[in-house]
């Protein structure tokens, strides 16, 4: 805990309570934060060439893959891989609007619609295939059985014949995967450089997920 410097205090008596009054913000504040996400590395932590990026807490564990992005360079739809492996008793509601990217400008970006996605991306299959080292790297973690691997289709490629999920039920045990679109309205660097959070809320829970991440390496 941070040393508080009491500078002129007239008696110890004064002191107390001002010490008392210190140390209880401090506790609120701190609660505050664990309640809006679990423990995540600071931006500082982040090397410039690392591409897969995890949020690996008790009841959940949230990866990112950005090696699409990253090849690909800033553009106007940014495709995250996602890995979600579910630690908890409690089955979770991943739905569509439980995603938000916060981008380090602050402008916050949900994710885009099937519509427009079909409409306006063209390298949802080169992504599949770019995507392919990090399963394949953490797929020796997550061994099928006893664990139960089921793709997220939120957005599916165009050749699949599955229709586009809105949400999916992630029990213990389930390890969910899949991309996901956000569309950015402004490009400039300036707002693209540095550290994105990722956040996602299950449905009906309170907790976010956090993971930061690097999409771009821009200079």
């Amino acid at each position: 805990m941070r040393k508080t410097c009491c500078v002129n205090c007239a008696t110890d008596r004064v002191r107390g309570p001002i010490v008392g009054v210190l140390i209880a913000g401090a506790l609120t504040a701190t609660a505050a934060c664990a309640s809006r996400s679990t423990p995540n590395p600071g931006p500082q932590a982040i090397p410039r060439a690392r591409v897969e990026f995890f949020n690996d807490g008790k009841l959940l564990l949230l990866g990112v893959d950005v090696r699409a992005a990253r090849i690909n360079g800033p553009s106007e739809f940014l495709p995250l891989q996602v890995l979600l492996e579910n630690r908890g008793k409690q089955t979770l509601r991943v739905e569509r609007e439980s995603f938000v990217l916060e981008r380090p400008d602050g402008m916050l970006l949900p994710i885009c619609s099937i519509q427009e996605f079909r409409r306006d991306y063209q390298r949802s299959l080169a992504d599949t295939h770019l995507g392919a080292p990090f399963l394949d790297t953490i797929a020796g973690r997550f061994p099928e059985p006893p664990f139960h691997w089921q793709p997220m289709d939120f957005f599916p490629l165009r050749t699949e014949a599955t229709a586009p999920r809105n949400a999916i039920d992630v029990r213990f045990g389930d390890v969910v995967h899949g991309y996901i679109y956000f569309r950015q309205p402004d490009l400039d660097p300036r707002g693209l450089r540095g550290v994105y959070k990722l956040l996602m809320k299950p449905g009906g829970a309170e907790t976010t997920f956090v993971v930061d991440l690097m999409p771009y390496d821009l200079r």
